[in-house]
């Protein structure tokens, strides 16, 4: 599991919060766990499909809880394919 404290390119006052907006959540994506995710990304994932890293709502801001970022990013990684006709399945 990538350690916190190492990503260099993250800024630390992300580090430190429990609960990421949109930007935040596709920074902290990109530099922890390597899995670049722009932050339109992560918009279509929350409209249009069950895929992407659950959220709150406060209001009309999504809020993304870090421990669930980390537990979607470990669930993308962890899967090893040996061709890529075993990635369609």
């Amino acid at each position: 599991m990538a350690d916190h404290a190492e990503a260099g390119g993250c800024p630390a006052h992300i580090l430190c919060k429990n609960n990421l907006r949109r930007a935040e959540a596709s920074l902290y994506l990109g530099e922890v766990f390597g899995i670049p995710c722009a932050t339109a990304t992560l918009a279509k994932l929350a409209s249009i499909s069950s895929d992407g890293p659950p959220f709150y709502k406060y209001n009309r801001t999504p809020l993304y809880p870090r421990s669930e970022l980390d537990a979607w990013a470990l669930s993308k990684l962890l899967k090893m394919y040996a061709s890529t006709s075993e990635y369609a399945k």
